[in-house]
């Protein structure tokens, strides 16, 4: 799948903040730093952006625990849309829960590659270096939960969203202090949406 379909809400609007980051990453060599982009840009957007957890058979009763918590609905957990934005420490974290506990869909967010300096706080391995966090996570994610959890990665930035991708039950802003405007315009966009 492209990242120019018409319609499509994971569809990227613009790559000159991943662009920066390459820039200053390279030196700013602005040549090497657009050619890096571009090969990266493409290998994640060309690749794999849907995972689906594991579902045991009915007999096997993965949340059996949780439901005996008065009041816990699985059913509903297992109906809910849940837009997760940021794929680092607090991210990973929560995205790991969510499917081990039987969210139906999380779509996660993150324009970031994950570096050397993740590796020792984030839910990455070293095969992971240089590609992007909302993509590996989700791979890494799906391997976590067993109640059928579907796992959506977005390359991009919150900013770069179609608006119809917020139309969710939940939306978490766990991002970082790069854009520190950036929880704001989540807790904006939330409200506008009624979320």
């Amino acid at each position: 799948s492209g990242s120019s379909r018409q319609g499509d809400p994971c569809a990227c609007r613009s790559s000159e903040a991943t662009w920066s980051k390459w820039t200053a990453i390279s030196g700013g060599s602005a040549v090497n730093s657009r050619a890096i982009v571009n090969s990266l840009l493409q290998a994640f957007m060309d690749g794999r952006r849907e995972w689906r957890c594991a579902h045991l058979p009915t007999d096997v009763r993965v949340s059996s625990r949780q439901e005996r918590i008065a009041g816990w609905e699985q059913s509903r957990l297992s109906a809910a849309r849940v837009v997760l934005l940021g794929a680092g420490g607090l991210g990973g974290e929560l995205a790991e829960g969510m499917a081990q506990k039987g969210v139906g869909t999380v779509f996660v967010a993150d324009g970031d590659f994950v570096t050397p300096t993740n590796l020792n706080r984030q839910k990455f391995e070293p095969q992971d270096l240089w590609r992007n966090k909302a993509v590996r996570l989700c791979a890494r994610i799906a391997g976590r939960g067993f109640l059928g959890t579907r796992l959506i990665a977005y390359p991009g930035m919150f900013q770069e969203l179609e608006p119809a991708t917020l139309d969710a039950d939940l939306i978490i802003a766990a991002v970082d202090n790069q854009i520190p405007t950036t929880r704001f315009e989540v807790s904006r966009a939330a409200r506008l949406r009624g979320v």
